[in-house]
């Protein structure tokens, strides 16, 4: 696991997180609360310790997020979080995840070199009663890569107001994985 945080202000509403549930499964959160500053970072706040009341128990992501949204539903007048939940099961070698409005995770599967945007069904977490949460399940071999991020690293914008962008982003995740490794 390498992370990197490069917030945009000092005090923000963007977090992740690693939660571990024992019998070889660990969860992977990343969520981006809506607005910034104070405000938002107390939303994340609220959101993360909501997560880790009920992540260590709940082994479906779809569900997890069903609780949050309904948990956060009513604090949450016009603010949103966007987030994607997975859990990676290291004795079946597999992933199961769910999207929540965030912007998908690319995986980069060693096997065949293909980056996959990883994404299912489900609105923003707070924004609706149901938020139509899915999940899928993938298999996952050694040498596989993800990567999570929020929507600050595509919307980024050039000297001319030209987007950074999920198809750069590809480019540069691929020419990375082929050239580093790990904290690199």
């Amino acid at each position: 696991l390498a992370s990197k945080h490069y917030p945009s202000i000092g005090i923000g509403g963007d977090l992740y997180d690693v939660v571990d549930m024992g019998q070889g499964l660990t969860g992977f959160v990343i969520a981006d609360m809506s607005g910034h500053g104070v405000a938002a970072a107390l939303v994340a706040s609220m959101f993360k310790m909501s997560f880790h009341t009920h992540a260590a128990n709940v082994a479906s992501p779809k569900i997890l997020f069903h609780m949050l949204n309904e948990l956060m539903n009513p604090l949450l007048a016009e603010d949103y979080i966007t987030s994607f939940y997975l859990i990676v099961d290291r004795e079946q070698s597999t992933i199961t995840y769910s999207n929540a409005g965030h912007p998908a995770p690319l995986f980069y599967q060693h096997e065949t070199g293909e980056i996959i945007e990883l994404d299912t069904e489900g609105y923003f977490i707070g924004m609706f009663e149901n938020g139509g949460y899915d999940e899928k399940t993938l298999a996952i071999a050694e040498g596989d890569q993800l990567l999570l991020y929020t929507d600050c690293i595509i919307e980024m914008t050039d000297a001319a107001g030209q987007e950074f962008g999920r198809e750069r982003l590809k480019q540069l995740f691929a020419e990375t994985i082929a050239n580093y490794q790990g904290q690199e």
